[in-house]
């Protein structure tokens, strides 16, 4: 008997680290929260939890005696095994990565090379100059290897207006193609969740400064989303 594997959902969490040297990293500092309460609403819808799989994955940062991701380049491997299991349906990825790179400058100005691997610096020596470097975007691939995949991003603003939230919400579903993007500002505390425009609806956008408000209409969306697909599939 060959046996069905339901589809399955997946969510990221937590924050990764850019190794510039032994004993000092960049950080994109988050443990995890938001992600293990997205999992429990969605196991909480019960036609849901019986239809799909679930997935909760948390980077070293957040569950450091289970998880082996640390860096963004761990992150963008395991990313890698979701695209090519064509099982995965969705993927909610609000894992905080690393935005920068970090390099040391020598006396010359010039950039070193960076890693655990190399001479710690030592703070006896005095001050150092650091080059941060963009890091690419990991979640840019999603959509243009997998399309089918319905994509949820996450966006972090410190001070911005609603407006501002919701402009840079459009930013990365038309850079990345993500399906929801959800802003939260650190400073003002609103969130702010932006869904895409599609062939049966426009773009819309939803304010609150109740976050588990906005975070419960996130998954009905996307658990709507999914039936849907269901039934254009014919399942």
């Amino acid at each position: 008997m060959i046996m069905r594997y339901p589809d399955k959902v997946h969510i990221l969490g937590g924050g990764t680290v850019f190794h510039v040297r032994p004993h000092f990293s960049l950080t994109a500092t988050a443990y995890g929260a938001t992600a293990k309460e997205l999992h429990r609403l969605f196991l909480s819808h019960e036609q849901y939890a019986f239809t799909y799989a679930t997935y909760l994955t948390l980077s070293k940062m957040a569950d450091p005696e289970n998880s082996t991701i640390e860096t963004n380049d761990d992150a963008e491997a395991f990313i890698d095994t979701l695209l090519e299991d064509p099982k995965t349906k969705v993927i909610i990825n609000n894992m905080a990565l690393s935005d920068y790179q970090g390099f040391v400058l020598d006396e010359a100005g010039n950039a070193t090379q960076s890693g655990k691997e190399q001479p710690r610096m030592q703070s006896r020596n005095g001050e150092f100059l650091c080059k941060l470097i963009p890091a690419k975007k990991v979640i840019e691939k999603v959509k243009q290897v997998r399309p089918d995949i319905i994509l949820v991003g996450f966006k972090t603003t410190a001070g911005d207006t609603e407006d501002v939230q919701i402009e840079k919400s459009k930013r990365q579903i038309k850079e990345c193609g993500s399906d929801y993007v959800f802003a939260n500002d650190m400073h003002t505390r609103m969130n702010v969740l932006v869904r895409a425009e599609t062939e049966t609806r426009a773009l819309s956008s939803f304010i609150s400064a109740n976050r588990q408000t906005l975070l419960e209409s996130l998954v009905e969306n996307v658990i709507e989303d999914l039936f849907e697909q269901r039934r254009q599939a014919g399942k």
